[in-house]
């Protein structure tokens, strides 16, 4: 009775730390929406509910998208659930929501092996080392939209479940944000099938191979995925091997430096439980997935993510070691945590802190044609030209300027009256090199007459 307590009262504890930490994200930083949808769902839920009870526009949404996505090429229904609701949320709201879904996703694992009896410096160290795993995940802190994030918060939660039918649900879900996440349910249907659960076992690998299905389906009819679906086998093969090569780079690198010098000083030792064949099949399932589309930027979250949850699921303390060997061994990893994710983070933030300076300026200088320059991921670009005045719009729906994308042809910046750069970069030809408003990482500089 008294470890029932304790341990219900370390789930209150964590589950107040992570609210605490995520209100903290929410309601210290200012906010924007980013340049990867959010805006644009903003908009129509706003317009929707302008037009009708709130209730209505939800089930609007949702069946606009299930009628629409399958033309997309993706299949994601709990994602249309999402985007019904998620935008319905004030900024600052959203923001802090989705930092409670990258704690979750880091706390549910830990809450695994905790249950399992793992040690408290095993505990310790796979938190740094999730911590390191998650650092391509802290992008869908700032694109709200990014379906990775949602998808492991949900992996998280089940692995905080103690049912099996609970998991199985949380995890379907997970796969019904991102379809590639299907592979945990057949991991996982090969352990209950093992366990003699072979009920539960056909549920999890029916639901995983038919969403894998429906998800191979959409993405060969539907307009966005269809023209870079591989068909032939060696378009197939070339994929794989040209995407393992980005997979090999440097944070992956640093997660199995982390791992291995953890081992060597604590003299720890590899055990393939259960929960690690899940996650080693889920791993491969999903990785060798995402190769035939890309697995760079923010599509390498859950591949290095599910990898660190893996090698968590690994992890055995029976050898006695003393506090030094096992500071030591913690030290080289919160290092790694510190450049790897902290740099994830300071990136993440500064795209936000320039969207936010870029909309104060075009606010103030006024209606007028801006041609959008520079470098800066996910900003500078097509979709980046309609996000950012979408974002003016939710700011000043009266502000009726035009931003337009520098593609390299000349065209905006030899039209326009004002030139918007990110990133620090030379001002284009023909605009006065003073900032007319803004900072180092996006001004705005007049065309010179």
């Amino acid at each position: 009775m008294k470890e029932r307590i304790s341990k219900s009262r370390g789930l209150l504890i964590l589950f107040a730390v992570i609210f605490v930490m995520s209100t903290l994200w929410a309601f210290l930083i200012p906010w924007t929406w980013s340049t990867i949808d959010d805006p644009g769902f903003v908009l129509s839920l706003k317009a929707a509910t302008a037009d009708s009870n709130v209730l209505f526009a939800i089930w609007d949404h949702i069946i606009s998208a299930a009628q629409n996505e399958p033309a997309w090429g993706v299949f994601r229904p709990a994602y249309w659930v999402y985007l019904a609701t998620f935008y319905l949320l004030p900024v600052d709201v959203a923001h802090g929501l989705r930092m409670a879904m990258l704690l979750v996703a880091i706390a549910g694992p830990l809450v695994y092996i905790h249950r399992r009896g793992a040690s408290k410096s095993v505990i310790a160290f796979s938190a740094v080392l999730l911590g390191i795993a998650a650092a391509p995940l802290t992008l869908g802190l700032i694109f709200l939209s990014l379906q990775e994030l949602s998808g492991t918060a949900l992996v998280g939660l089940g692995l905080m479940a103690k049912r099996s039918w609970v998991r199985t649900l949380w995890w379907v879900i997970a796969a019904w944000f991102k379809s590639p996440f299907a592979w945990l349910l057949i991991g996982y249907a090969v352990v209950l099938w093992r366990r003699g659960e072979k009920k539960l076992a056909t549920l999890n690998a029916s639901l995983g191979l038919l969403t894998l299905a429906l998800a191979f389906l959409f993405s060969r009819y539907g307009s966005y995925t269809a023209p870079r679906s591989r068909t032939g086998l060696w378009q197939i093969w070339d994929a794989v091997y040209n995407n393992t090569f980005k997979i090999l780079e440097s944070p992956m690198a640093l997660l199995l430096i982390a791992v291995l010098w953890w081992l060597l000083w604590t003299e720890g030792r590899i055990k393939f439980r259960s929960a690690a064949i899940v996650f080693g099949l889920g791993w491969v399932g999903y990785t060798l997935q995402m190769t035939q589309w890309e697995v760079t930027f923010y599509y390498f979250g859950p591949i290095l993510f599910l990898l660190g949850v893996f090698f968590v699921m690994t992890l055995d303390s029976s050898t006695e070691v003393n506090k030094l060997r096992i500071f030591i061994g913690l030290f080289l990893a919160v290092l790694i945590l510190i450049v790897q994710t902290g740099g994830s983070l300071r990136f993440g933030l500064m795209v936000n802190r320039s969207l936010i300076t870029a909309e104060e300026c075009l606010q103030k200088v006024g209606s007028g044609s801006y041609a959008l320059t520079g470098e800066m991921s996910s900003v500078v670009t097509i979709e980046g030209e309609l996000r950012i005045m979408q974002n003016l719009e939710l700011r000043d729906p009266t502000w009726n300027g035009e931003v337009k994308f520098e593609d390299g042809t000349g065209l905006a910046t030899n039209s326009s009256d004002y030139a918007l750069v990110f990133g620090g970069l030379p001002v284009p030809e023909g605009f006065a090199p003073h900032v007319l408003c803004g900072s180092s990482e996006a001004s705005i500089h007049e065309r010179v007459r």
